[in-house]
């Protein structure tokens, strides 16, 4: 009989308490995986690291005292076999390029669907199941496990001719990104209740400002209501989907 797999550790190291709280909320229902550590700074990612010896990390690249990016190669010089999948809203080439010269096996720029992380932590099991058995791979295994995308069967004939892109609602506001808006919205169905800005600027990884400028364009079209919560200082403004 073959023996059980133990599940794959994950760190998390993000400064952001309500972010990294989601990031686990991930883990907790992903097959195959178990949290270890949560670390909000690059002096605990190194403490963890070395402490639970973790077989992946959720990276953020902004820390408190020092930028993740630079801070991946010296833990995987603390623990060889670790693995890391930066997860940031940085999207500067010199950082992506950062990543991949450090070792980091994904990038996901924030916002991301649950979808695109199950997708490479799916991947990720998929490498650490390697060697285990002496079975054949094929070239579409490898290009899966490598990141590249196979080609489909009509290979080697000219491509059809792409559609015309779609109209989106960031054309009714100028500066509106679609796929943050689309975010947001996400982010109010999924609430237990309402949101406020802060709250939604947590969950979909932009300022503030941001969140609160898509929050009252939701309200603006009556896609949204809000409502105000008061307490010491000024009221709140707590968001829901209708």
């Amino acid at each position: 009989m073959t023996a059980p797999v133990a599940p794959r550790t994950v760190l998390i190291v993000d400064d952001d308490p309500q972010v990294a709280r989601i990031h686990a909320g991930f883990i907790a229902t992903a097959p195959g995986y178990t949290l270890c550590a949560i670390a909000a700074t690059a002096a605990a990612a190194r403490e963890a690291v070395q402490r639970h010896r973790p077989d992946l990390v959720l990276l953020d690249v902004h820390l408190p005292d020092g930028n993740g990016v630079q801070l991946l190669p010296s833990l995987r010089t603390l623990h060889p076999g670790l693995e890391a999948i930066v997860i940031t809203a940085a999207r500067e080439q010199h950082t992506v390029a950062g990543a991949l010269r450090g070792g980091a096996v994904g990038y996901l720029i924030k916002p991301f669907s649950r979808a695109d992380l199950e997708s490479l932590l799916a991947a990720f099991l998929d490498r650490a199941a390697l060697g285990r058995t002496s079975a054949e791979v094929d070239q579409a295994d490898v290009d899966r496990l490598f990141g590249a995308r196979t080609a489909p069967s009509g290979a080697g004939q000219p491509p059809a001719a792409a559609p015309p892109a779609p109209a989106t609602h960031a054309s009714s506001s100028a500066g509106m990104n679609q796929a943050t808006l689309d975010a947001v919205r996400l982010a109010l169905v999924r609430a237990e209740g309402d949101l406020s800005a802060s709250e939604a600027a947590a969950v979909v990884g932009v300022s503030r400002v941001s969140a609160r400028r898509y929050l009252e364009h939701l309200l603006a079209t009556g896609a949204a209501t809000v409502q105000l919560r008061y307490g010491a200082g000024r009221p709140e403004r707590r968001y829901r989907l209708r």
